[in-house]
């Protein structure tokens, strides 16, 4: 698997992270908790809640499960889909992915040359 590591960011884990938060925002949203009640419940402060909605803020893994019984879901709910993260040209439109691909391998290609 190709690696989208850049100036030590990982762009894979990002993503992780920022699907992560939505999948919380929403599950918390659709309780009609604000995140300060939620933050109470999984012992968080509102601002941590807030950054963790937005990606910025990572969490332990034993944390899911807290932010899995405040918000009454199954842990894998707020897992983001595997194969969503996976593809590096996902946001790219489907009819110009091929293109965009081939650039990028030849590119790697000739930097290997």
């Amino acid at each position: 698997m190709e690696s989208r590591c850049f100036l030590g960011h990982d762009a894979g884990v990002d993503d992780f992270y920022e699907q992560f938060g939505r999948r919380v925002r929403s599950a918390r949203l659709s309780l009609n908790l604000n995140q300060e009640e939620l933050g109470h419940q999984v012992g968080l402060e509102r601002s941590s809640i807030s950054n963790v909605e937005k990606g910025r803020q990572r969490i332990q893994l034993h944390m899911l499960l807290k932010f899995a019984a405040a918000l009454n879901v199954p842990p894998e709910d707020l897992l983001p889909d595997s194969t969503a993260i996976s593809d590096p040209l996902r946001n790219v439109p489907a009819d110009t992915r091929r293109f965009v691909r081939d650039v990028l391998n030849t590119a790697k290609a000739r930097s290997r040359a």
